[in-house]
């Protein structure tokens, strides 16, 4: 391969090698060159295969940039993986037109080696860097591993990286870091690795009493440690309480760097040789506590994280156990509701109940003592034709006062049968869901027929003012249950016993909807009222005959039924008057 240079590394050279074979026996390649791009990726130089051109160079530079495949001529540019923040690409000359290549093969083996070539194109960049630099470039890239153990998936993972890095920019083969727990009692162990000590419990951490751990007396005195383990344990005061089976054996040189957040302990970062041949630079206490100090907001970040995330998912499962709980309520209110609405439809079937045979007493009276009177002349005709003293004036009587009798027993019975026709329609809308076709004129007229407003009310006056025509297609059970509501909350609340009043129902289209409205001329409502009025269980009637029910009732059958609104539209000092919007055709249960 004539476009390699014998002054690259040879292990970067072998690897390209392998990589050009494969490709020049795979697609035909007459050459290949590899490319890094420095930290932005804007000047990108060939550390395989020199001999180049301004074209390879370009497409390179924008391989590295942009990450993506290109084709110039008979050049095709792979982009190749290596350690952030560095970007790299593969040209490969071949020997036909590179945009006729499937590429895919090529990407694979690249993908495949990119890691290899990766490390070999870090070796060989060291090896020209000169010393100072070096350890410059080693320290970033340890701050930077040191840095990425915030997010890391596998702390161990990171921390071992972190570790190689490390041992390449000062002696750590025994390296370990520990941080103070949450309750701020033991020192434990994020990571260690010691040729001679495998004894890595956590560490009780008590001030004042840190029995013979130099990592507790340096996390607790905030200070670096840097000498022998005996003569630090000495200096502190704690060489009597050395326990070798606790705390390992003695090292040589050993060097702690506390770490520290917001001017609290947090933890320790520790080397340690046990080779008194083997001892630490006058740098490498610097470098540690730059190290130390990454490490220590990356692992302060990432538990405060962890921390946060505990924090909401407490408080998600709390929400979603409220949320349980309101569901619970809320279908157990929903069930109360829906039998206070059929407890309340049985007690306006009641109140209609009362009402019809109060209006059936006056006709089926009347048919019964016409009927009884009939029944008297019967017998005496039939006396007077047994005694044969029946004569023409006589019978002329009979069949006049006989006629008459009819007459009025049969306009009683109709009456009766009225009345009850309309007491089966308004019973069966009230305890039917079903959707029909209806004139509202006729069924507010139902309503007044199975509604009277009695001996309590003799004086009070009920008007049918709705116009005829008015067609909706409703629920004809529902909306008769809210005017009978109505109705009975002004009969009740507007007026005193013995008063006389008048209550008009009124109706008027506007487009799509119908307004309904519902006024008495009674005693109105203060204020107070007005604020409670649709409000369940409020009545100012309380143990007189209100239950607080009837509104809030009807607001819910507007609501969730008819689909429209009840609204109180005055309330001057005389009189209220309620408005019912419904439309015209019903949008079905809501």
């Amino acid at each position: 391969m004539t476009d390699f240079h014998s002054d690259d590394s040879s292990e970067l050279l072998s690897l390209a090698q392998d990589l050009f074979d494969w490709a020049q026996s795979a697609c035909g390649a007459l050459g290949m060159q590899i490319w890094v791009g420095d930290d932005i990726g804007l000047h990108p130089r060939a550390v395989i295969g020199r001999d180049c051109n301004r074209d390879d160079r370009r497409c390179a530079r924008q391989c590295c940039i942009h990450g993506q495949v290109l084709t110039y001529g008979n050049t095709l540019t792979l982009p190749l993986t290596l350690s952030a923040p560095r970007a790299g690409a593969c040209v490969f000359i071949l020997d036909g037109v590179a945009s006729d290549l499937a590429p895919a093969s090529l990407q694979r083996q690249v993908l495949a080696l990119s890691s290899q070539l990766d490390a070999a194109i870090q070796s060989e960049r060291f090896a020209r860097l000169s010393g100072p630099v070096r350890k410059s470039d080693q320290l970033r890239a340890t701050l930077t591993l040191a840095h990425a153990l915030e997010d890391c998936k596998h702390l161990s993972q990171g921390f071992a990286e972190l570790h190689t890095s490390l041992k390449a920019l000062m002696y750590a083969e025994n390296f370990f870091v520990v941080v103070l727990d949450e309750a701020r009692q033991n020192l434990v162990f994020e990571y260690h690795v010691d040729a001679c000590d495998d004894n890595f419990n956590p560490i009780p951490f008590h001030a004042g009493r840190l029995q013979g751990s130099l990592s507790a007396i340096v996390v607790s005195g905030c200070r670096v440690l840097r000498g022998s383990s005996n003569e630090l344990l000495e200096q502190a005061g704690h060489v009597d309480t050395v326990d070798n089976t606790g705390f390992g054996q003695n090292a040589s040189d050993w060097l702690g760097i506390p770490m520290v957040i917001a001017n609290e302990p947090f933890g320790a970062v520790v080397v340690q040789s046990y080779d008194p041949a083997i001892r630490f630079a006058e740098a490498d206490p610097s470098m540690l506590t730059m190290v130390a100090e990454s490490i220590a907001a990356a692992l302060h970040r990432r538990r405060v994280r962890a921390s946060l995330e505990r924090t909401v998912a407490e408080r998600t499962a709390q929400l979603e156990t409220s949320n349980r709980s309101l569901q619970e309520t809320v279908r157990k209110l929903e069930r109360v509701m829906n039998e206070l609405v059929q407890a309340e439809k049985l007690a306006s079937l009641g109140s209609m109940v009362a009402g019809i045979s109060h209006e059936l007493n006056t006709p089926i009276g009347v048919a019964l003592t016409v009927t009884s009177a009939l029944e008297d002349h019967f017998a005496r005709m039939a006396e007077q034709v047994a005694s044969g003293k029946l004569t023409r004036s006589a019978l002329d009587r009979f069949v006049g006062s006989g006629s008459e009798m009819t007459q009025l027993s049969v306009r009683s019975i109709q009456r009766a049968a009225s009345l009850i026709t309309s007491f089966k329609q308004v019973a069966v809308d009230q305890t039917s869901e079903d959707r029909r076709q209806f004139d509202l004129h006729q069924v507010v007229a139902d309503i007044l027929a199975t509604m009277s407003p009695g001996n309590q009310h003799p004086l009070i006056q009920i008007v049918n003012a709705v116009p005829l025509g008015l067609i909706c297609d409703s629920y004809p059970g529902a909306l008769a249950q809210v005017i009978s509501n109505l109705m009975q909350n002004a009969l009740l609340h507007a007026f005193a016993k013995g008063q006389a009043g008048t209550i008009w129902i009124d109706a008027i289209a506007q487009d799509h909807l119908i307004r309904l409205t519902v006024t008495d001329d009674g005693v109105g409502m203060s204020p107070q009222t007005q604020a409670h009025v649709f409000d369940p269980f409020f009545t100012t009637k309380l143990g007189q005959g209100g239950s607080g029910l009837g509104l809030a009732v009807c607001h819910r059958l507007m609501t969730s039924v008819l689909g429209g609104e009840l609204k109180l539209v005055t309330s001057v000092t005389q009189g209220a008057s309620f408005a019912v919007d419904i439309p015209k055709i019903a949008p079905g249960r809501l």
